[in-house]
C-alpha cells in the first residue's frame, strides 16, 4: 500500500498469542543481536491462526511501518524483525537449567533487510475544455519517465511507463522506485516528463497542459514535479483539436440556378455556446472569404447554439 511497509512471514510458533515488530536503523551484518538496537515500529498484531503451524500471516495496515510517521531516508537500508509473543507465558528458556529455569514471553527475531523506496504518484484526468462540456476523452496514450536534477531520465526499473486513459478519461502514473539519484531526497521535487498522444482519422488530438494555460509539448513533453510520498496528485489535461465548421453567408432570396445567392464578403462570424448556466460565450469569430464561405476551428465536443453575423 502506497506509504506503508507491510510484513508477510510464515508462522511455526505454537505458543503465541501475538506479533511484535521492530526496526533497526543501522544495518550490520556482524552484528548479533538486531533487535538490542530495534524500536517497535507499530502495534502487536493479535491473531488466532486456524493451523498451529505454517501459517503465512499478512497484516497489511493493521501492523505497518507508515513513513509519514516514520520518515525513513529514501535509499537507506533498514532492518524489520518480527517476534511471536505471548504476554503471560511464551516458553520456557531452553538455555537454562531446571532449577534456575527463565520464563520467556517471545520467541527469538526473525530480521530480514529493505532499502526505503521512492514513492508517489499523479492520479489525472483527460477533457475537452470548460467551454465544450468538459467530455472526457478516452484512449489517450499518456507516457512518462522519471527524470534526475539536470533533466536526464533515469533508468531504473519503474521509472518508465505508458498507459491509456479510461473510458472517464482518467489515468495514473505511479511510482515505487529505487535509484542512487534518488537517495536521499525525501523533501525534493523531482521532475517527471509527461507525454500525450491520440490519433483520431486523419486528425492528431493536440493537448493543453497545467489546466489549459500552455500546450503539451509532444516533442519536449511536460514536466510536471513530485515528492517522495506525494500520493494522487491531480493533474488536468485538456483536449485542444479542433475540427473545422464551415458555412456561407449569402443575400437571402438572390439564388439563381447552382447559385446559393449573391455572397457577404468580409462578414464577422461568430459562434455562439450557451453553457450550464445559462450564460452565452462565444467559441471563435471568423471573416467570410471572397465567395461568403467561412471555416472557423471549433473544439472537439463543442456544441454551437448559435452563429451570429
Amino acid at each position: 500500500m502506497n506509504g506503508h511497509i507491510m510484513f508477510t512471514f510464515r508462522d511455526n510458533s505454537y505458543c503465541e498469542e501475538a506479533f511484535s515488530f521492530t526496526r533497526v536503523d543501522v544495518v550490520d551484518e556482524f552484528m548479533l543481536d538486531a533487535t538490542q538496537f530495534a524500536s517497535s515500529v507499530t502495534s502487536d498484531f493479535y491473531f488466532s491462526a486456524a493451523d498451529k503451524c505454517n501459517t503465512t500471516i499478512t497484516p497489511e495496515t493493521q501492523a505497518s511501518d507508515d513513513l509519514e510517521l516514520s520518515n525513513l531516508i529514501v535509499g537507506k537500508e533498514y532492518a524489520y524483525c518480527v517476534r511471536a509473543i505471548n504476554n503471560k507465558h511464551y516458553m520456557d528458556s531452553p538455555y537454562d537449567g531446571a532449577q534456575f529455569g527463565k520464563s520467556l514471553t517471545s520467541s527469538g527475531a526473525t530480521c530480514a533487510s529493505h532499502r526505503i523506496r521512492w514513492e508517489a504518484s499523479f492520479h489525472g484526468i483527460v477533457t475537452t475544455e470548460p467551454d465544450a462540456g468538459r467530455i472526457p476523452i478516452e484512449h489517450v496514450t499518456v507516457s512518462w519517465e522519471l527524470l534526475d536534477e539536470t533533466f536526464i531520465a533515469l533508468e531504473c526499473d519503474g521509472c518508465a511507463g505508458t498507459t491509456q486513459t479510461t473510458d472517464g478519461g482518467a489515468f495514473t502514473i505511479s511510482f515505487n522506485v529505487l535509484d542512487d539519484a534518488l537517495k536521499d531526497r525525501n523533501d525534493d521535487e523531482i521532475p517527471v516528463r509527461i507525454f500525450f498522444a491520440k490519433t483520431s482519422g486523419d486528425i492528431q488530438h493536440e493537448f493543453l497542459c497545467k489546466d489549459g494555460v500552455v500546450p503539451c509539448d509532444d516533442t519536449k513533453g511536460f514536466i510536471a514535479y513530485l515528492s517522495h510520498l506525494q500520493f494522487k496528485e491531480p493533474l488536468h489535461i485538456y483536449d485542444d483539436t479542433s475540427v473545422p465548421f464551415e458555412g456561407k453567408v449569402f443575400i437571402a432570396d438572390t439564388d439563381h440556378g447552382s447559385n446559393d445567392g449573391c455572397p457577404i464578403v468580409d462578414a464577422e462570424v461568430c459562434l455562439i455556446h450557451n453553457n450550464t448556466q445559462g450564460i452565452e460565450e462565444t467559441l471563435v469569430c471568423v471573416d467570410t472569404d471572397g465567395d461568403g464561405g467561412y471555416v472557423a476551428p471549433v473544439i472537439v465536443g463543442g456544441i454551437v447554439h448559435r452563429v451570429d453575423v
